[in-house]
């Protein structure tokens, strides 16, 4: 019997001890000092402040973000002070829980956060039935305890709206059931950018009727809220996210941190200009647009061309951060649910045996964050590590089955 190389385990078992004794210590730094508590939560915090108090028209103003922000953190004018730059449906969604105590309301949303974990944790877990349990049992485990999952609970994002969306996408699409897909999807209007390869995918498909449901709940959702906040904010608002406004050294959105090619090239070179880091940018759109395509038109309603489709954004978007690669996990489970993962053999007879080779995940993005930290961020190469092993892997099985239409044939 071959031997197995357990070494991933191991490392992971690394990653997840190193992982809560930094965050032991983060959370001990939050409360002794106040200093940067709750992470990106303030900046909605402090967006639904505005708007609940009646000046969201001000929203986008970078001094008038500035003041709030300092005015609600523990910290006061010692806080770092970060742009909000998400579309005013978050600001809205936010002003409920701003009528709170800055304090108790970071408490209520971590609380609601690290629900909406173990909830993904379920719908994850039924997603992946049938597969074999300790290697089901090791993808949920590498889910919960992965760096993109911690960042997110940790610095008060929204990103598990992403694996909401796609996880409960999918399942209404194997149930050819458009309408609920298209409710399901609407979910992206809170991170606008990862709704593009959903989009290309509904219409490669020709689901008109899930794309035009997501069309009808998401743009309203999107355009109501600002047309609430008037011209002025509007104006403000594209300023910022088409970089028409040059932010102040005070104000920062840290490209050197983003899980993307720019923020790798902007670590290496010290400079965020866009002659630097776009050609590059553009081929791997290019690269990453023609697997998608491929599998697109090979097998359209296969679980690879859904995998590629969610996992497009973390490739193609100039703004990812960390706690948004949490979608990798959904692709990956999907190609575990219908392609498997096989033991990898090496040399001298060893076998790397295919659970661990999931754990080996779980430590490079450990590992990935500990670099992007320090102004080197690799993540652009997991993730496209990860987009091309789910391009490349022979599927099993298809898993959706709509009826009258032709389904893909595995690879």
């Amino acid at each position: 019997m071959p031997r197995q190389i357990h070494v991933g385990i191991a490392l992971a078992a690394m990653a997840v001890a190193l992982t809560c004794v930094l965050l032991a210590i983060a959370i001990t730094n939050y409360v002794r000092h106040g200093d940067g508590i709750g992470g990106d939560f303030l900046t909605d915090y402090a967006g639904g402040r505005l708007v609940r108090t009646g000046d969201g028209w001000l929203l986008y103003d970078l001094d008038t973000q500035e003041r709030v922000q300092r005015e609600v953190s523990p910290a006061g004018s010692a806080d770092d002070v970060n742009p909000f730059v998400a579309p005013p449906l978050v600001a809205f969604a936010f002003a409920p829980i701003s009528a709170l105590p800055y304090r108790m309301a970071h408490v209520v949303f971590t609380a609601l956060n690290l629900a909406a974990l173990a909830g993904a944790v379920v719908l994850l877990k039924r997603e992946l039935a049938g597969v074999e349990p300790r290697l089901r049992n090791t993808l949920l485990l590498a889910f919960a305890f992965s760096m993109p999952a911690v960042t997110d609970i940790s610095w008060g994002q929204i990103d598990l709206v992403i694996v909401y969306a796609a996880l409960l996408g999918w399942r209404c699409l194997t149930a050819d059931r458009e309408v609920l897909a298209g409710v399901a999807f609407s979910l992206l209007a809170f991170k606008p950018h990862f709704a593009l390869g959903i989009i290309l995918l509904l219409a490669v498909q020709r689901r008109w009727t899930a794309l035009a449901t997501l069309g009808a709940i998401a743009v309203p959702l999107l355009a109501l809220p600002a047309l609430l906040l008037g011209p002025e904010a509007l104006r403000d608002y594209l300023g910022l996210i088409t970089g028409a406004t040059k932010l102040p050294a005070y104000i920062d959105t840290q490209p050197q941190h983003m899980a993307n090619w720019r923020g790798l090239v902007t670590g290496l070179v010290g400079r965020d200009e866009p002659l630097l880091w776009m050609p590059g940018a553009a081929i791997i759109v290019l690269a990453a647009l023609a697997l998608a395509a491929r599998a697109s038109k090979r097998e359209p309603f296969s679980a690879r061309a859904y995998a590629l489709a969610i996992m497009l954004p973390l490739l193609v978007s100039p703004h990812v951060h960390m706690q948004s690669m949490m979608v990798l996990f959904v692709s990956i489970g999907l190609l575990v649910k219908h392609g498997g993962v096989r033991d990898l053999a090496l040399p001298r007879g060893w076998r790397l045996d295919g659970a661990a080779v999931l754990l080996y995940l779980l430590a490079a993005l450990f590992v990935g964050w500990f670099l992007t930290a320090n102004d080197i961020s690799v993540m652009v190469l997991i993730t496209g590590a990860g987009f091309a092993w789910v391009a490349t892997t022979p599927l099993a099985t298809v898993a959706i089955s709509v009826q009258d239409r032709p389904l893909a044939r595995a690879a």
